[in-house]
Formats: C-alpha cells, structure tokens, sequence
C-alpha cells in the first residue's frame, strides 16, 4: 500500500512490515522496488486512514476534492 512519507515512520512502529519473503524464499523490499511511500498493509485497522489521506493527498495536489471515507 502506498502511505503518505510523513506517515511512514508512524506505519513501521505500528508493525507494517517493509519486506516480505515469497513462498520460493525470495525477499521482496517494496521500499527498494517501488519507493519510499510504499509498505506492506497487513490489514492494519489505520490502513483505511492512511490510504483516506493519501487520496486527500494527491487530490490537493490535482486540485480536486477528495471523497469522505
């Protein structure tokens, strides 16, 4: 999932998880394949707040408005 930077460090204390490792042993680095702003969501019950203020995000940045979660 992609999460605001400034979240990040908050997502990663919470337990979100930045690698995972395929059924074949493989490990994945999102932050290294995707970028900086991506993570593991894990199902967090945030994760919903999270994606809600990223589309706040870019819907600034596009200048639209976003929708109410």
């Amino acid at each position: 999932m992609r999460v605001p930077l400034d979240l990040i460090t908050d997502a990663i204390q919470a337990g979100v998880k930045t690698t995972t490792i395929s059924s074949g042993g493989a490990v994945m680095d999102i932050q290294k394949n995707l970028g900086a702003d991506w993570l593991f969501g894990g199902w967090r019950a945030d994760a919903q707040r999270w994606c809600h203020l990223l589309c706040e995000l870019f819907a600034n940045t596009a200048g639209i408005a976003a929708a109410a979660p």
